[in-house]
């Protein structure tokens, strides 16, 4: 039985996510990055902390980039396969990203690929509070979130997939205020069972989080290349933020 509570434990941690999410790859990373550090414009010696950063792939662009860059992530097998790629300049620690990393440190913190709203309001906000802990005073928060707008009104409730000889059974449905996505694994006969669940959080959801947490929005867009946010039709829900 799946725990609702701490789905993201064990998800997260299997190699069938990573194997599912395939197509998110260091192409789509490197381009996103590319796009984010045109516009940001960090200073050279700028330092990054990637939160929840799966197995490093922004990090891993960040730090060939020149940048200091920590990532940290729940799920202590993406960290050890992470940590191959660490350098003089790229570190990566098993971390929950509802606490601080280190006061005043980072320039910038990014919390890519849906990698949010995975707990209560009060949870969500703790989170923002241990990231602002992090940031240094006037540092900024990149925030990538899918566009629930969009998602809900294009929902398809059971889907199957077939990758590397593994069958997934996908079942979606709208829980409250969460979207939640049963994932039935079946490798080499064996049946695996894991959950998804995130809030439908929109751009008023984030505002009022900010306003809660002391963070002023500078900016919203939709999509990897950074084009403008629409809620209708966006695939994604891109915030930067500024700690004041």
């Amino acid at each position: 039985m799946v725990k609702q509570d701490e789905w993201y434990k064990d998800w997260f941690n299997s190699p069938y996510y990573h194997i599912l999410y395939q197509n998110r790859d260091r192409e789509e990373a490197s381009r996103f990055i590319n796009n984010l550090v045109s516009y940001l414009e960090p200073a050279h010696n700028a330092s990054f902390l990637d939160l929840a950063c799966g197995k490093g792939r922004h990090a891993l662009q960040l730090a060939r980039k020149g940048y200091r860059v920590i990532g940290v992530d729940i799920a202590p097998d993406n960290i050890r396969e992470a940590a191959q790629y660490e350098s003089d300049n790229l570190s990566f620690f098993v971390w929950d990203m509802r606490k601080p990393v280190r006061a005043d440190y980072f320039d910038y913190v990014l919390n890519l690929f849906t990698s949010f709203g995975y707990f209560d309001d009060e949870g969500n906000c703790q989170t923002l509070r241990a990231l602002e802990t992090s940031l240094q005073q006037q540092g900024i928060f990149v925030i990538d979130y899918l566009n629930t707008t969009k998602a809900t009104q294009n929902f398809t409730p059971e889907e199957d997939i077939r990758l590397d000889g593994i069958d997934f059974h996908l079942e979606r449905e709208l829980q409250g205020n969460y979207i939640t996505k049963t994932i039935t694994v079946v490798d080499q006969d064996i049946e695996h069972v894991f959950q998804e669940s995130v809030k439908t959080l929109r751009l008023k959801d984030f505002q009022r989080y900010f306003d809660r947490t002391g963070f002023e929005m500078i900016n919203c867009f939709g999509d990897y290349d950074l084009n403008t946010y629409d809620e209708l039709t966006s695939d994604r829900l891109i915030l930067i933020a500024r700690k004041p």
